[in-house]
């Protein structure tokens, strides 16, 4: 039953993933679950996988110092999580300008920093 929720929740990331302009090859979908203990009105959200009730325990003594392999537990949600591997982007190399910054200053501006008042000048920070 979990699976046919996950695949509807994986089909409807690819499309989206796929209207991003994203291609299948660089989707990646990942299924996380959230649980508590019955009564509880805090969940922890961990990777699902075929032993995710052994993990939820694991992960609970981990978090709060105590499990209870005994007690009733419950799913809350169910998430899928999709990422896009992009290519990354050409950026067109810069040949270094001069080493003189003055091209560079806008304007001189009086300042106060704790206490000092001053103008800094053209050439760096006073």
């Amino acid at each position: 039953m979990l699976e046919t929720h996950y695949r509807l929740l994986e089909r409807a990331a690819v499309t989206t993933m796929r209207l991003e302009g994203l291609s299948d090859e660089g989707i990646r979908l990942e299924r996380w679950i959230d649980m508590r203990y019955r009564g509880q009105s805090y969940e922890l959200s961990i990777p699902f996988t075929c032993g995710f009730d052994r993990q939820f325990h694991r992960s609970h003594e981990q978090r709060y110092g105590y499990s209870d392999p005994g007690r009733d537990s419950e799913i809350v949600t169910l998430r899928v999580r999709a990422r896009g591997a992009v290519r990354k982007p050409r950026l067109p190399r810069a040949s270094p300008g001069s080493p003189d910054p003055t091209p560079a200053f806008l304007r001189a501006k009086r300042v106060c920093f704790l206490g000092w008042v001053g103008s800094a000048p053209a050439s760096g920070i006073g």
